[in-house]
């Protein structure tokens, strides 16, 4: 068993557990952390909880610094958790499309939000980027092309 980094007791929970389970910390011995990361993230929790004002600011003060970190992150980890892909390929989707929308085609600059990622909902799939408007009325169409063609079928009988 040389070479592998022994199991440690968390100082919180007094349980024994596997170094991965705790933050590193360069300030300690041992480079890990004396609360495992289940209970760091419990008193991290109750702290947000008991002192939102000062929770809030700490907040607000690093998105004021790191703008572009802030917004880039955030949007690239969404849709790497939601749809499995990265902000490189929402942009080259972007680019494919000529930056608009896949069925209306209206351009993602007369937009107030941005393109939003259309896949299924069963397969998981990326299909394309769409507006909100075209976005939501396949869904509320239920991904369905017969739904979607009856409701052409129906406006072009009444227009």
């Amino acid at each position: 068993m040389l070479g592998l980094p022994s199991p440690k007791t968390c100082t919180k929970c007094s349980q024994f557990k596997q170094p991965n389970e705790f933050k590193k910390d360069n300030r300690r011995l041992d480079g890990l952390s004396s609360h495992c990361r289940a209970c760091a993230k419990e008193r991290n929790m109750k702290w947000r909880k008991e002192h939102p004002e000062k929770f809030n600011a700490i907040a607000k003060s690093w998105k004021e610094r790191n703008p572009e970190k802030h917004k880039s992150s955030n949007r690239n980890s969404t849709l790497k958790r939601n749809y499995g892909i990265d902000m490189t390929t929402y942009h080259n989707m972007l680019l494919n499309q000529t930056g608009c929308c896949k069925i209306c085609k209206i351009a993602q600059s007369e937009l107030t939000k941005a393109l939003a990622v259309d896949h299924c909902h069963k397969t998981g799939k990326v299909r394309g980027l769409l507006c909100s408007d075209c976005n939501t009325a396949i869904g509320l169409l239920k991904d369905d092309p017969k739904l979607t063609n009856a409701a052409t079928e129906y406006l072009k009988d009444i227009v």
